[in-house]
């Protein structure tokens, strides 16, 4: 596991339940890390979405065109490791 990670990030819950493209949602849980990996990214229903705000306890993206429904995943992607957190 990458040293930038020693803890296994969860998804909680996220919010507004219902959302249009181009709207921020936000995704909550524990161990996100305190600043977004350089490879890390968001998908929802397989579509990367625009990470705008990174803590340790939420993630902030605009939701992508094309991401009519589905469930936000969390990829952390570092030298030796392929991480995915989903609610």
């Amino acid at each position: 596991m990458d040293a930038n990670l020693s803890i296994i990030p969860n998804i909680t819950g996220f919010t507004p339940g219902a959302i249009t493209a181009g709207n921020t949602l936000g995704i909550y849980g524990d161990n996100f890390g305190d600043k977004k990996l350089a490879k890390s990214r968001v998908t929802i229903n397989g579509v990367n979405a625009q990470i705008t705000d990174w803590m340790p306890d939420e993630v902030e993206v605009k939701l992508p065109a094309g991401a009519a429904t589905g469930q936000p995943v969390i990829v952390y992607t570092g030298d030796n490791m392929n991480i995915r957190a989903t609610p």
